[in-house]
């Protein structure tokens, strides 16, 4: 396949594969591991990304480009759905969330600090929830 001429997020000219090259190779993906795992790694200029934005029928965000904290928020919706956690719980996660987002880490490795997060916090929620249960038989 022909690669095309393209603008990287540095202004620098790089070649790579069309759409549709990517299109054919991403669609053995399920939709939920193309908008929760790939789409938050790629840059929105790249051919790969719009070829996984088509293939999931996501639309590019308006007014420009997704932030990062849109991006982690989109990759990880663990603890917000969460119903064992109670407000103060969620808005403490909320807050950790908006720290993360601010520092050099990149989105998937804020994803990995927030699941382990989550699932430390669905323990305490299951152990709060196990004693409650105890204590009312």
């Amino acid at each position: 396949m022909e690669q095309v001429k393209t603008i990287n997020h540095l202004g620098q000219v790089v070649y790579q594969e069309s759409v549709e090259f990517y299109k054919e190779k991403l669609s053995v993906y399920s939709k939920d591991f193309l908008q929760n795992s790939l789409i938050p790694q790629l840059y929105e200029w790249s051919n790969a990304y719009k070829a996984a934005v088509e293939l999931t029928k996501q639309k590019a965000p308006e007014g420009g480009k997704e932030t990062k904290m849109e991006k982690i928020l989109r990759g990880f919706n663990g603890a917000s759905f969460n119903h064992l956690l109670s407000e103060e719980e969620k808005e403490a996660f909320k807050k950790i969330i908006e720290v993360l987002s601010k520092t050099e880490l990149s989105v998937i490795q804020i994803n990995k600090v927030l699941y382990s997060v989550d699932t430390e916090l669905y323990k305490v929620a299951m152990n709060k929830s196990l004693r409650h249960l105890k204590s009312n038989q």
